[in-house]
């Protein structure tokens, strides 16, 4: 947890609570794709000179949980802790989770407190959308922990809308409210959460149905329309999460044959499985959903391909 080192679900429930990324996603609304908004930077843009480099411009007044003060310096050292494995803060596990976002970043160097530079390998325009997963930690906090990252996973430090007060793995994380957090219309109205870890599905809408919980996330499909009875308020929207197949490309294998990929996918019985799964999810046609910005004009239309009946 200096930041998480788990994965993503990890970083949703322990990562966006006690720290902030430079740029993160607006989930504000349920209907409506997440748009970019600014997170712990406040703008960036490419040199038009050199559209490789990126300006980003840091948000002044920031605090860490532990008091010191959030600026170009704690970006730099966050980035050298993923990316150089020769400064002293190198953490293996932070790089294996954060490499996914911070990839396309060969270069990067301060400009003065409250600007930084990233550069990339190339133009890459969309560089700035993968940096929601890049959590920035206190430096300062490292430093009080004597340089332990095992004592900074049980004693984080974020600019977070929470502060972890105490986490037991596999039982328990309680956090209390950061009521000096720099984005007041996402201070958190509970001055006090619990999470607990509950992987089975089912287990979940059991503990709502208990009242052991008030939220749970991605309960049973199943069990959906009994929670609903209950009173319970489901909220549902499409995002870009499904899961692919990756098929063999090497020069012997069958599926380089484009013709083979395009007959394999209008195969797959799409309303099936979203039937399959209670109507939790929208039929995939593409890695984002058609309301996607980034969804483009696809020639190889799904729906424009009448199927034959079974037996013919």
């Amino acid at each position: 947890m200096a930041p998480p080192t788990r994965g993503p679900r990890a970083s949703a429930s322990l990562g966006y609570t006690v720290y902030d990324p430079l740029i993160r996603w607006d989930l504000s609304s349920a209907d409506q794709p997440a748009r970019l908004v600014p997170g712990l930077a406040t703008s960036w843009k490419q040199d038009l000179q050199d559209p490789s480099r990126w300006i980003f411009e840091l948000r002044q007044g920031v605090k860490f949980h532990d008091g010191s003060i959030f600026n170009a310096d704690a970006v730099i050292w966050n980035l050298e802790r993923a990316l150089n494995d020769k400064s002293p803060q190198f953490d293996r596990s932070a790089r294996a989770l954060t490499i996914a976002s911070l990839w396309p970043i060969v270069g990067y160097r301060k400009l003065d407190d409250w600007h930084v530079e990233l550069q990339t390998d190339g133009v890459d325009t969309v560089m700035p959308s993968t940096l929601n997963r890049f959590l920035i930690a206190s430096p300062a906090q490292w430093e009080k922990v004597g340089r332990d990252y095992q004592a900074l996973r049980r004693n984080p430090s974020g600019t977070g809308p929470w502060r972890l007060k105490s986490f037991t793995p596999q039982q328990h994380a309680e956090l209390l409210r950061n009521e000096d957090y720099w984005d007041k219309a996402r201070v958190p109205k509970s001055a006090r959460m619990i999470l607990l870890p509950m992987p089975d599905a089912s287990a979940r809408a059991a503990a709502l149905l208990s009242g052991a919980v008030d939220w749970a996330e991605l309960p049973a499909p199943d069990t959906v329309p009994k929670l609903k009875q209950a009173g319970f308020t489901v909220a549902t929207n499409a995002i870009p999460h499904f899961w692919p197949y990756t098929f063999s490309l090497l020069p012997d294998s069958p599926f380089r044959d484009i013709r083979v990929r395009k007959a394999l996918n209008l195969a797959v019985d799409r309303d099936g499985l979203v039937q399959l799964l209670n109507g939790l999810a929208v039929p995939a046609v593409a890695n984002v959903t058609p309301k996607s910005p980034w969804f483009g004009n696809p020639s190889f239309a799904i729906n424009s391909i009448r199927r034959k009946p079974a037996g013919c």
